[in-house]
């Protein structure tokens, strides 16, 4: 079926307090499977059950929309939106896939477009914007490909989308930057993971400004920060053998989107899908 798109004039009357809501699309793996009974708990992830979950995150941000009536719609893709359609990035990665090869990508694809199509029949203004993951590589990346096809179903419309190919990119809003990044680039411990995120806003020239750190990767939720924040947002998937087995950690479905106004980041919201 082809994307459809239609675009509706919308009159939106703004509140006197500037807002912007910044959706985060966060290791989505599509073409993932997971099967319950090789887990503990009851989590399960396959195409049919992406598309439940997708539909659920993008009513509620239309309701967030609708409460808050912001400024401005921010959607950032961080990583991994596809499983990898070369199934290369372990061994045996292919019995762990319900979609491959093309047809991964172009249907991914589609998916993100009728998303963002969705959330446009309630909002005239939004920019999207993605980093690259790691389930992908130089050869055929992934999360580029997708967004560049994304960008280019929506050529004619009045979305921006920002198709550069990056590993990192920052958005300034308001009074706030906003660094985001897949987060496989960032050290595991403590300390040098505080490193990296310093260097990183050494690098930026960010020191002293409200900067906050978005990434995904780990599937889990995370954060800490000394004169910034570092926000590592949970997955689509939810537990599955890397969280469980590899990371040793409880992961939940679920995706986050923030608010930001002038003060910072003041609304951090998460939908579960379990």
């Amino acid at each position: 079926k082809a994307v459809e798109i239609e675009l509706d004039d919308i009159e939106i009357t703004y509140s006197k307090e500037d807002r912007v809501l910044v959706v985060v699309l966060s290791d989505w793996h599509y073409g993932k499977k997971v099967l319950k009974e090789q887990l503990l708990g009851d989590n399960e992830y396959n195409s049919s059950i992406f598309k439940e979950r997708i539909d659920k995150y993008r009513k509620k941000i239309i309701e967030e929309i609708q409460l808050r009536n912001p400024k401005k719609v921010i959607i950032v893709n961080l990583g991994d939106i596809a499983d990898d359609p070369q199934s290369r990035t372990y061994p045996g990665q292919v019995h762990n896939q319900d979609v491959t090869g093309e047809k991964q990508v172009l249907q991914c694809a589609k998916h993100l477009t009728e998303f963002i199509l969705g959330i446009r029949k309630h909002h005239n203004k939004i920019e999207v914007y993605g980093v690259t993951g790691n389930h992908s590589d130089d050869t055929l990346n992934a999360d580029a490909l997708i967004l560049g096809i994304t960008g280019g179903w929506l050529e004619n419309t009045d979305i921006l989308v920002d198709t550069k190919k990056r590993d990192f990119k920052v958005v300034k809003l308001l009074n706030s930057n906003l660094v985001f990044t897949h987060g496989n680039n960032l050290r595991g411990g403590s300390n040098t993971k505080e490193n990296d995120i310093l260097n990183i806003i050494h690098a930026l020239n960010l020191q002293g400004k409200n900067t906050y750190i978005i990434n995904g990767h780990l599937h889990h939720e995370s954060g800490e920060g000394i004169n910034y924040e570092r926000k590592g947002v949970p997955s689509l998937v939810g537990n599955d053998n890397y969280s469980q087995n590899q990371l040793n950690v409880s992961s939940r479905p679920a995706q986050m989107f923030f608010l930001i106004d002038r003060d910072g980041m003041t609304g951090r919201n998460k939908v579960y899908f379990d």
